[in-house]
């Protein structure tokens, strides 16, 4: 019996009236994801806790892993240059699995300049995001920080949900944030506003077909005036992003289409 195992069976012994079978259990424990890149052989080891209340609203998504986060994962991992020496800020976290890559990958450079803030609206992800910062033992590299696609941004700066003032930053990481259609207006305005002059934002998104809104993500970047590229994720690296991994995911099947987006903020 393995110790996933053995909690599973402590907590059913002491909980009796809990709503969750011996295999929901399991899946909510912390997991040990091995991020492979690509190419190489560099991979990153994270320890991914994911919330154990039962989601309730569209507001409780980021309680699981998406896809999506793990495609992005990979991706950085393959393309670690991208974040040498840049402030990174994750929107709509979740359980915050690539933010902590991209810092995990930064630790590895021993740049002091370099920093993560994982970024979510929910408290209870919130206080989810904290625990796997600690998990991985990064609090010196990495912040939790509460931040809403629909609150208004002004200034040189960009202002978190307790209204602190923070500096813009050089790279934004996003995947699967978009629920519905505001969400991809909302989120493209964010990526905007708290991107410097001549910052990138990395965005992996499920298709419309199961992700309600993300066809408005690329026209509403354009029409802020964002740069933006788009690729099949299939098409990156013969595919290799897509063949691992995805079903210890929440949401993915069979079939469904990822896409990359590579947006720049003009200086």
């Amino acid at each position: 019996m393995d110790m996933q195992d053995k909690a599973c069976q402590i907590v059913s012994k002491r909980q009796p009236s809990l709503p969750y079978t011996s295999d929901e259990l399991r899946a909510r424990l912390p997991v040990v994801l091995d991020i492979a890149p690509a190419i190489s052989s560099q991979s990153v080891q994270v320890l991914i806790h994911q919330v154990t209340d039962r989601q309730s609203a569209q507001e409780d998504v980021g309680f699981v892993l998406w896809p999506s986060a793990l495609i992005l994962s990979r991706w950085l991992v393959t393309e670690p240059s991208v974040l040498e020496g840049k402030r990174v800020l994750e929107i709509g976290a979740g359980c915050g699995l690539t933010g902590l890559v991209a810092a995990l990958l930064q630790q590895r450079c021993s740049n002091k300049n370099s920093c993560v803030v994982l970024t979510d609206f929910n408290a209870t992800v919130l206080n989810n995001l904290q625990r796997n910062i600690n998990l991985n033992d990064l609090s010196l590299r990495c912040s939790a920080v509460g931040l809403d696609f629909y609150q208004k941004q002004s200034g040189d700066g960009w202002t978190d949900m307790g209204g602190n003032s923070h500096e813009l930053v050089d790279v934004v990481l996003a995947a699967d944030m978009i629920c519905q259609a505001e969400d991809a207006l909302a989120s493209a305005q964010t990526i905007y506003d708290i991107l410097v002059p001549g910052g990138v934002a990395y965005v992996v998104c499920a298709d419309a077909t199961h992700r309600f809104g993300v066809d408005e993500f690329a026209s509403a970047c354009k029409n802020i005036g964002l740069h933006i590229e788009s690729k099949d994720v299939q098409s990156l690296y013969d595919g290799e992003l897509v063949k691992c991994g995805l079903d210890l995911t929440s949401g993915y099947v069979d079939g469904m289409s990822l896409t990359m987006y590579f947006l720049c903020k003009a200086t």
